[in-house]
């Protein structure tokens, strides 16, 4: 499958070329989203930010807000050196949010697009009612649960969702299109992650983005083929409200094990077919399927036939780091898989952008457009090569700001030690910062975000000012 042919299935999410603005320029224009000179990448992404930055100043009261109490408008950002200066909003702040109606509000709030005018048959209703009611309407609420058992909700109108569905398929294919892919049309896709058609879940619902426009829908079969939802999310991870809700937990674990059964079934099926398998898993079940063949003394020889992709699950609250070679040798052993063709995508529900693994396992950044960077305690901006907390600034999103602090500690290098793409990357020493969002100035900026959310809103009312 050449480039060719998968810009070409893309069409549907690309609007005409006399409608871009810098920030389509920085996304749509590249021919390989890894392979833009620095130079020109660094001029698109300062094009495409300042835009962005300027579209949310003016048209997000909160943001707006905000911005102010920082004491930073657009016209302060006059060179890719004063990037930095833009203010980040904290990642735990999409997890601060009420119940019922008012969560209906609180997504009203923080949105720079106005939000559906909906009404609801009950008087408080659920997170899930007022996200389907709103996917009636055409808006996409997704929804992303961590360890702190709060959900992270991201409001995503059409223009931002075509973006990003644009940004993952490019992403999830162009670092793995080798030879593997080419001239293969016919291979299997096994996808482990929920089917996108039955959750809002961030992690079921890129399906859609990251392959559902490129790969054929009859060779694509899902793991977890049913309905989703926040409630069900809680309850299968052991948050039950009642007996019979933690009796359901319990069924969860049951049929985990089940799960992961059937993955390593279906794996043996498709292979042995003698045709190619592609694998997308979370690493979780990729891993408990590993110790269940340690367990049996049972070993799979798939060979060259299949590709493994793992995404999401990498980061753990303890601060445990993410694995490396000794995971992609313990595939080997066990499944069978050559190491070239185990790759892992790095990314987050935030941003835009994946992040996935060249041939030599770093983790390559479409520069053109999203510009992520290394801060330390008291938001200091810090140079390559250095581990500290990851922020980033991504133009793409249309309905929220994308400039965001997160909890992750990471460090990026200059360029790759193994290929020749350039731009930077992400080296694989990647974790968790253990309560990041109560410490130092990004626990001030929360409450400087909080105040600012108070006073720009009026309910019921539009956020653009």
């Amino acid at each position: 499958m050449s480039l060719a042919e998968v810009r070409h299935k893309l069409q549907i999410l690309i609007p005409p070329e006399d409608q871009w603005t810098a920030v389509d320029r920085a996304l749509y224009g590249p021919e390989d989203l890894y392979r833009v000179e620095k130079e020109t990448a660094e001029q698109l992404r300062f094009e495409a930010i300042t835009y962005s930055f300027h579209y949310h100043f003016c048209n997000n009261r909160f943001y707006r807000r905000y911005c102010q109490e920082e004491g930073i408008v657009p016209s302060d950002i006059k060179a890719p050196s004063e990037l930095v200066r833009i203010p980040l909003i904290t990642d735990t702040f999409f997890k601060d949010y009420p119940a019922g109606v008012e969560f209906y509000h609180w997504l009203q709030k923080i949105s720079t697009v106005k939000i559906p005018e909906v009404s609801f048959s009950k008087k408080n209703p659920s997170f899930d009612e007022i996200i389907e009611t709103l996917a009636g309407e055409g808006f996409i609420v997704t929804f992303t649960s961590g360890s702190s058992g709060r959900y992270s909700f991201f409001p995503r109108d059409t223009l931002t969702w075509m973006r990003q569905r644009y940004s993952f398929a490019r992403s999830g294919v162009e670092l793995i299109r080798s030879e593997y892919l080419s001239g293969n049309p016919a291979f299997f896709r096994l996808n482990a992650f929920p089917n996108p058609a039955k959750t809002f879940l961030f992690s079921g619902k890129i399906a859609i983005a990251a392959y559902g426009t490129v790969f054929d829908k009859e060779n694509v079969e899902y793991l977890i083929d049913r309905k989703v939802t926040t409630d069900t999310l809680r309850i299968a991870m052991g948050r039950g409200r009642g007996f019979k809700e933690k009796l359901l937990g319990r069924l969860a674990k049951i049929n985990r094990k089940k799960m992961v059964a059937q993955f390593g079934r279906k794996i043996e099926a498709y292979a042995g077919q003698g045709k190619k398998l592609v694998i997308a898993a979370p690493p979780f079940l990729v891993a408990d399927l590993l110790s269940t063949l340690e367990a049996k003394g049972r070993k799979l020889h798939l060979g060259k036939n299949v590709w493994l992709g793992t995404a999401g699950g990498w980061k753990v609250p303890t601060g445990g780091v993410m694995l490396d070679k000794s995971w992609r040798e313990r595939i080997g052993e066990l499944m069978g898989i050559p190491e070239e063709q185990i790759r892992d995508v790095y990314g987050m529900s935030e941003c835009s952008a994946f992040f996935p693994d060249c041939e030599g396992h770093y983790k390559h950044i479409p520069h053109s457009f999203v510009y992520p960077f290394v801060v330390d305690e008291e938001l200091h901006p810090l140079d390559y090569g250095q581990l500290g907390r990851l922020a980033f600034l991504d133009p793409l999103p249309n309905s929220y700001p994308g400039f965001i602090i997160t909890s992750d500690r990471v460090k990026i290098l200059k360029s790759c030690p193994v290929c020749d793409r350039p731009g930077p990357v992400f080296d694989n020493d990647i974790s968790r910062i253990i309560g990041a969002e109560d410490r130092g100035c990004a626990a001030i900026a929360r409450e400087q975000m909080t105040q600012a959310l108070e006073k720009g809103f009026v309910p019921g009312g539009s956020t653009r000012g």
